[in-house]
């Protein structure tokens, strides 16, 4: 189908489409809005109904403190005189009031004056019935048992329900004009909620006004089931009762608290009337509207871009049926149809560039593939490679070494990966300045280094394994804080021997190498251990004369209390290396002045779980390593990092967490002087129990005492950091 068929295949339906949704789209919302709109209307009108009616309440209320907090009033529940009566509570008080009904009530409950009034007929009748048998809950000021009233703010007001009819009543405690106590009784006044109070509110409202028992049958079966279900009864329930009309009532409730008497306000529907015609009059808009708008894109499409696009079509085919790069297409114009020209004449002219650049591009992902990341070395795939390619050259000698890492895996572990990664660097470095120009350096796994030597044989090989022996010696010398150390396997293939693999000499060197770093790997971890000390002891402040002090203090104490010559050498190494663990820890937390904040303190307290992983590394340290993860542990089960309590601690930990902290308390720190030997003593005896096993605090203070242990005293020897603990 051609292009001009196709828009118009589909620019008619989308523009039916597009009209239908409009249409239902606004109608939706549109009616939506002006029916929430209508909603929001009636709810006002019902909250003006109930603010008009609760102004009537608050107007009798005000009324009957008035009349209840006046010196006469009081006068007339203690003396009952008629004067009173006869000038106050004529039937000409009751119309000017609009009062249906006034009771005074004495303080012990029984009425002084009770008298209705018909306001349609102006004249007196009989007290309701119905407000007589409910006036208790009225009439309860200064009454024994149920309070006795002091102010005015104790008056109430509201609806009450009576078989007459719905009342607006309002009570108030009888009190002195200043408002003073006792209260001599209640005044009760109450006016019907009849149609005048309705015709009142229809008029300040503007709209119909009924009130109604809410369960009349006018309520509507909708608000009774609402109600049945839990409906609040102070909301506002809308109801529409046909195009013209709606309405919207709200419950009333009486002096308890319960619903009563339904408000209902009837609003005409105006506002939703006019929405539905604007939706009428939008819709005859859309319409006229698609139908222009559908003739004229259809013109312009074919003038301005249809045509144009069937001649840059024919020009972009006559290229591809030429193949010549070198022709252009007409780009008329300045619109999105030349850009598109201008493009595809810059693409034609930057092919011949973009085809270069993949080519460079090629070659440089080959050079990534076969090299490693971090040290810029060939890695292993090259390696490979080229074992293949010299495998052809069997008539030639050729030489291969091998290099393994020693104790990458433990400095990864203490110092990081970084570290490790530096290390891997420096051993790059070296292995490539101290290799021939002609030979290949390769890194093939973790830590291991392979080197090829093309035309090199064994005598020639061998000179090299000494010459990177002596790199990495001068190497060392240079870098004493984390020495380089190779164990190194070699293999060469001579004139005499041309049979053998490339595959046989590099096993032949891999299995020399395997033997020297057997021989060579407690050697290797004992430097790199006594490396780690230097660290601590530059980074934690420890010095050698206060390692060599707590040695000899807790060899003393193991001693006195008998432990064997056995356990006091480990003890002696547990009190040397109990802190090897801090080298994993940062310098910002180790040199930290002041205190330690809860997530510094979480990474300081794994110095004893780092020191564990170090200890198993070394043969030496194993058989102390399990109480180097727990020399932190306290007697009371708060220590860390296992929690441990009692004798679940081994003794040697209990032995060196007193030694180390009575050593720490009598040497001179960078932030206090040393304690003296009594102060230390205190100190230990008043964490005996907690921190300490307390048993052990009396028999190691029996034994200082006992030798005449000297506090070391002030000295330049910092002693631990301030986070030690």
């Amino acid at each position: 189908m051609r292009l001009r068929n196709k828009v118009l295949s589909i620019l008619g339906p989308t523009i039916l489409c597009l009209i239908v949704v409009l249409y239902v789209t606004s109608r939706i919302i549109l009616l939506g809005g002006f029916a929430r709109l209508e909603e929001r209307e009636v709810r006002r009108n019902v909250g003006h109904a109930l603010s008009t009616l609760s102004d009537r309440l608050s107007s009798l209320g005000n009324l009957v403190e008035d009349w209840a907090l006046w010196d006469d009033t009081c006068r007339f529940i203690e003396d009952k005189n008629l004067a009173y009566i006869e000038s106050n509570l004529g039937d000409l008080t009751f119309s000017n009031l609009g009062l249906s009904v006034m009771l005074y009530m004495d303080a012990s409950g029984e009425t002084v004056f009770g008298k209705g009034f018909d306001l349609s007929r102006n004249e007196a009748i009989p007290v309701p019935e119905g407000l007589r048998e409910q006036v208790d809950r009225l009439a309860t000021h200064g009454r024994a048992g149920k309070g006795v009233a002091t102010s005015p703010s104790e008056s109430v007001s509201g609806i009450l329900l009576l078989p007459e009819g719905p009342m607006l009543v309002a009570a108030s405690p009888i009190l002195t004009s200043e408002g003073k106590g006792p209260v001599r009784g209640t005044l009760i006044m109450g006016r019907y909620l009849d149609s005048a109070v309705v015709r009142q509110l229809t008029e300040s409202v503007h709209l119909p006004v009924s009130i109604e028992r809410l369960g009349s049958p006018e309520a509507g079966p909708d608000l009774k089931r609402e109600l049945a279900s839990g409906l609040d009864p102070d909301s506002v329930h809308v109801r529409v009762l046909g195009t013209d009309l709606v309405e919207g009532s709200q419950v009333l409730e009486d002096l308890t608290g319960n619903p009563c008497l339904l408000l209902k306000v009837q609003v005409p529907r105006d506002i939703y009337n006019r929405g539905r015609a604007s939706v009428l009059y939008f819709l005859a808009w859309l319409m006229a509207a698609g139908g222009v708008f559908g003739i004229v894109t259809i013109a312009s499409l074919e003038k301005m871009v249809l045509s144009r696009l069937s001649v840059l079509s024919k020009g972009v085919n006559a290229i591809g049926a030429t193949g010549d790069l070198s022709a252009r297409v007409p780009a008329t114009g300045h619109d999105e149809i030349s850009d598109l020209s201008q493009e595809i004449n810059r693409m034609l002219g930057a092919l011949q560039t973009y085809q270069d650049q993949l080519r460079a591009s090629e070659e440089r992902y080959r050079h990534l593939s076969v090299t490693d990341s971090l040290t810029g070395l060939r890695n292993r795939t090259h390696f490979e490679e080229e074992m293949r390619r010299l495998e052809g050259q069997s008539h030639a000698p050729i030489g291969i070494i091998l290099c393994d890492v020693d104790g990458l895996k433990l400095v990864n572990d203490t110092f990081g990966h970084d570290a490790g990664d530096q290390l891997l660097l420096a051993a790059s470095r070296v292995f490539r300045e101290a290799l021939p120009g002609e030979g290949t350096v390769a890194r093939i796994g973790g830590d291991e280094f392979a080197m090829l030597l093309p035309d090199t044989d064994r005598t020639a090989t061998e000179s090299v394994c000494r010459r990177l022996r002596d790199a990495i010696e001068l190497y060392n010398a240079a870098h004493a804080e984390l020495p380089l150390s190779a164990s190194m396997g070699f293999a060469a293939r001579n004139d005499d021997d041309a049979s053998k693999s490339m595959a046989s000499l590099f096993k032949e060197a891999d299995d020399m190498m395997y033997r020297e770093k057997l021989h060579r790997s407690r050697t290797t971890r004992s430097v790199i251990v006594q490396t780690l000390m230097k660290a601590i002891e530059a980074r934690d402040f420890v010095t050698e004369g206060r390692l060599d002090r707590l040695e000899n203090l807790v060899a003393r104490v193991a001693k006195a209390i008998g432990l064997s010559e056995d356990n006091v050498a480990d003890l002696r190494m547990l009190a040397k290396f109990h802190n090897i663990g801090k080298v994993g820890v940062p310098d910002r937390i180790l040199a930290k002045p002041g205190s330690l904040t809860p997530e510094e303190t979480e990474e300081m307290r794994l110095h004893c779980k780092i020191g564990l992983r170090i200890a198993q590394s070394v043969s030496d340290l194993v058989p102390i390593s399990d109480w180097i993860l727990k020399h932190h542990e306290w007697w009371n089960g708060q220590g860390y990092p296992l929690g441990l309590r009692g004798e679940e601690i081994p003794l040697e930990c209990r032995i060196l967490s007193i030694v180390d902290a009575y050593d720490a308390m009598t040497s001179d720190r960078p932030y206090r002087r040393a304690l003296t030997h009594e102060q230390a003593v205190r100190e230990l005896e008043r964490c005996a129990g907690t921190q300490f096993d307390p048993s052990l605090v009396d028999r190691i203070v029996q034994i200082l005492e006992a030798d005449g242990s000297n506090p070391p005293g002030a000295s330049s020897d910092p002693g631990p950091t301030p986070h030690d603990s």
